[in-house]
């Protein structure tokens, strides 16, 4: 089971590598498209956070390719937009011949019709979390498409990533792991995070929420959840309680997310993954495991009421 990584700032390669990640994903910002597209077409989900989130050109692949295969790692291009054009697709048939050329090992899609084009170029081609794949008869679906790895859904239990691995076990699955979550569903994401860039699930949660109940008690107790759940849940988002069931699942890959967040955070949350799997690789159980896993920095902030829980029926039952 590897680690999952986000490739945003190449001076934290060294650290990343000798703390455990193994595979690696990036995004790219491409002027030329933007400007035949508009500011609103993406390539990715953070193409509207340009060079932010993706600081590197597509032409920096090739280079960052090849010093992660001199270190035995993997790297995976973004192409996970909710949506292309027949024309948008073209200009995406060219990013992939050259990124085949590079020998890149992956890239991730949210179109089925970009299956064929990746495999093409002999990359894997891995489906984003944007297909929306929540359960095994998708999950097959998708296979018999071409895909060959799975991104799946924040929205699963534990439980019910066992059920899709079961049925479909030639597939390789990457599960969330570390730190942002999603208050909605993640495949109805249009990339548009914040206020200032008009994000409709933005506007929910930081809007006024009318409840109605005849019993005012109720009716402040809903209230009460419903603010919290749109401060507090998945604010710290962890799934180090689920690392000794993912493993026995046979998970490919715990990813850790975050291109724009901080690479030392970052940093810390691969080390803390790579420890628990070294833990859970020398226990017997998943109650042992429990008992000698290394917990968050501040558990009190993590594991709190488990709003942070990526997986919190692991946990709590």
């Amino acid at each position: 089971m590897k680690i999952l990584v986000p490739f945003n700032d190449e001076k934290f390669l060294p650290a990343f590598l000798d703390s455990g990640a193994e595979e690696f994903y990036m995004g790219f910002y491409d002027e030329a498209w933007t400007e035949q597209f508009g500011k609103y077409s993406d390539i990715n989900r953070l193409t509207l956070f340009k060079d932010t989130a993706n600081r590197y050109t597509i032409g920096d692949a090739g280079r960052i390719a090849e010093t992660l295969h001199e270190n035995g790692a993997s790297l995976y291009i973004t192409m996970n937009a909710p949506g292309y054009s027949m024309e948008q697709l073209e200009w995406i048939g060219g990013f992939l011949k050259i990124l085949g050329g590079f020998k890149v090992d992956g890239v991730i899609t949210s179109v089925p019709e970009m299956i064929p084009m990746i495999r093409n170029e002999g990359m894997k081609a891995v489906a984003s979390t944007m297909c929306g794949i929540m359960n095994r008869d998708l999950a097959g679906w998708y296979r018999k498409q071409g895909m060959q790895r799975i991104i799946l859904p924040r929205e699963l239990t534990s439980v019910e990533i066992a059920d899709v691995i079961r049925a479909e076990p030639q597939l390789e699955y990457e599960v969330f792991f570390m730190r942002n979550g999603c208050h909605y569903a993640d495949f109805n994401c249009l990339g548009m995070h914040g206020g200032e860039k008009g994000a409709l699930c933005y506007s929910i949660r930081h809007g006024d929420a009318g409840i109605l109940a005849r019993d005012p008690s109720f009716q402040e107790r809903m209230a009460g959840t419903h603010r919290s759940f749109c401060t507090e849940f998945h604010a710290f988002a962890c799934g180090q309680c689920a690392v000794y069931r993912f493993m026995e699942m046979g998970v490919s890959a715990l990813k850790i997310v975050g291109r724009l967040d901080d690479m030392e955070e970052v940093l810390t949350d691969i080390r803390l993954t790579a420890a628990n799997i070294q833990i859970a690789s020398q226990c017997s159980s998943e109650e042992e495991y429990f008992q000698y896993m290394q917990l968050p920095g501040d558990p009190v902030t993590y594991c709190n009421k488990g709003y942070s829980c990526y997986y919190p029926e692991v946990r709590w039952g």
